[in-house]
This record gives C-alpha cells, structure tokens and sequence, in this order.
C-alpha cells in the first residue's frame, strides 16, 4: 500500500512487493513498466506496486532498464479498465462479459510477477463463474457469528462506492485460510479479544474497478480519509496495480477489537491508522508509533501468524495464509 522509498519514511523490502525505487531511477512511470515487462527487459518476478502480488522478489531481480516514452502509447490494462465496451453484464455496463474476462486474463498473464519456484508455471485466471466452481467458502460456515465490515460492499472505502463484483458483504476464503482463521477468532476469543473482517477474496473485477477510479482525478470526495498526504495521481502504480493477491483466495484484511468480560460488547484497538491509509505510517512496523499502537499490531500479527497467516509489511491489517492453495491462479466470481 506504501511507496518503499526510503525518503518517504518506509524500509524497502524485497518480501511482497518491493523494488519501486529502481523502477523510479530507471526513470519510467511503474505502471509503464508493469504494462510492458518484455519491453522494459524485466525478468519473472519483477518489482510491483504494494497492492499487487504479494510474491516475493529477490535483490537481484530489480530493473535496470528502461524503455522511451511514447505519449500515444497506453498500457493494455488502461484500456480494459477505461472501455466500458468490455464489460459484462452483472452490473457492468455494455459489451460480453465473456469479451471482457478474455481481455483481462491476457493482461494477467503478461503482467503477473510470479516468485522463483513457480517461474516456469503459467498464471491463469480461474475459469470458475461461481465461488463453488473456485472453491471458495463463506468463512461465517465456520464462525457464525465472526464479526464482518465488508468495506467494498459498501461506501466507506478509499472508492467511496461499492465496488465491481461485490454483490453481497461476505468474507469468501479457500477452506485452508478459513479453517485457520477460525482457529484464530477461538484462540481470540479466550483472551478476551475478536477479530472484524474487512476484506477477504477479492474479484479480478475489483481490482479493474480501483483502476479505473484511480484514473478519474477529479474524484477526490475520499482524499482526506485515505491519502491525505498524496496527490491522487501518485495513487496508480505505487499504490493501486492491476492484479492483486486477494484475488488468489488466501489473503484478508482484518483488524482487532477488545471485548468486555462476556465478549459481548467489542471496541477496535487502537491501530495508529484506519484500513486503506495510503501512507508509510500503515507500515507493520513504521517509526513514530505509541507504545499502545506498536503493542496492538504486536499482539494480532502474532495471533495471525501461530495459525499459519504471514503478514504483508506494509500494511499492518494484510494477511495471506502459506501454504496457498492456488498461488498461480486468480478468480473473478462475484461476491454474492
């Protein structure tokens, strides 16, 4: 979610995402670079933007290259997400649906950073149309009652209107992610806390859709909530990429809350930041925290990560459960 320069006050990582310096000094936009890997001499696993891929990369495998502007020319992605011609039918305007998933499973394939041991793998983008085809469960068949706030669902995200393919406000996980978080709401739970799921499977749709509000400058009603400190045109690249890892089924965000003695009434701990800051101060990590604030990311990354969960370090709420059980594939069936 956040740049990794140094300057900017975040430490560069080579874990899920890292490398944006060099793109930066290679002196090309990102998304320039993501849109045309074989143009830009980029190798499997190439850098991308925070809220891209989540697989890891190595030092060595940084860009040094670069490749002359063409101001006619445009990433493929930036004409899937801006022609409404390609959209489907399921609250998309005009076109074939299936036109649409053609279009964006190539991009996926040209633009998808796959870590060194699935190299030689292709990517694909799931065929599936429903979450059963994907394998996909609702994690409430697991806890009843585990506290949700689909934030896509609805309005109070950085969009600030639900997004593409989120038809109902349900936390959709592969068995394995959802059979672990149970096992962390219940070992929560006797400590007298609780988690609240904020997002969990993502559609590839989504994604598209949080491009193409990126595009859209003039739309800045979320500015002072989600990237107060940034010009809206920083956010696409650096912040905003056109694949990301929830759309594999094993990555939620999720925050913590403290729950009074019979767990009935739970508040959220204080985080330092809300869900989507565009800001190194989102970082797990990040300096200038309170010693209240370090001790509550503290105390859920290590319930998290008992249960099998690895958190992204630039967000302090982002979750992936490893082993993934698809870490090759994406989906793009609705959330309904």
């Amino acid at each position: 979610m956040t740049d990794i320069k140094a300057s900017r006050g975040a430490k560069a990582s080579h874990g899920e995402c890292g490398g944006i310096p060099a793109t930066r000094r290679a002196g090309t936009h990102p998304m320039r670079r993501l849109a045309h890997p074989a143009r830009a001499g980029l190798a499997p696993g190439f850098p991308c933007p925070p809220r891209a891929c989540n697989f890891p990369l190595r030092g060595s495998e940084l860009p040094t290259t670069s490749f002359p502007r063409k101001r006619e020319s445009r990433s493929p992605f930036h004409k899937i997400a801006m022609d409404s011609r390609l959209r489907g039918n399921d609250g998309r305007k005009g076109g074939h649906p299936m036109k649409f998933a053609a279009a964006l499973a190539a991009l996926l394939l040209a633009t998808l950073p796959l870590p060194a041991a699935h190299a030689a793998e292709t990517p694909r983008l799931s065929p599936a149309r429903t979450a059963a085809e994907a394998n996909l469960v609702d994690v409430r068949s697991r806890v009843p009652d585990i506290r949700e706030d689909i934030k896509y669902a609805g309005s109070d995200n950085f969009v600030g209107r639900p997004v593409d393919g989120y038809h109902a406000p349900k936390c959709l996980l592969h068995p394995p992610a959802a059979d672990a978080l149970a096992r962390v709401e219940r070992a929560l739970r006797a400590q007298g806390y609780r988690l609240e799921i904020w997002d969990c499977y993502r559609p590839a749709r989504a994604v598209a859709d949080f491009v193409r509000w990126a595009h859209d400058l003039a739309d800045t009603r979320t500015k002072a909530a989600h990237y107060p400190h940034l010009d809206k045109s920083k956010l696409l690249g650096d912040y905003i990429a056109p694949v990301s890892g929830h759309s594999r089924g094993s990555t939620l965000d999720l925050d913590l809350l403290r729950c009074d003695a019979r767990g009935e009434h739970c508040a959220p701990l204080d985080m330092g930041t809300g869900f989507d800051y565009f800001d190194p101060r989102a970082n797990t990590d990040t300096p200038g925290l309170s010693a209240e604030q370090r001790a509550n990311r503290a105390r859920l990354r290590e319930a998290m990560e008992r249960a099998g969960f690895k958190n992204y370090p630039m967000e302090w709420w982002h979750y992936t459960y490893q082993p993934e059980p698809t870490p090759d594939t994406l989906y793009d069936v609705p959330v309904q």
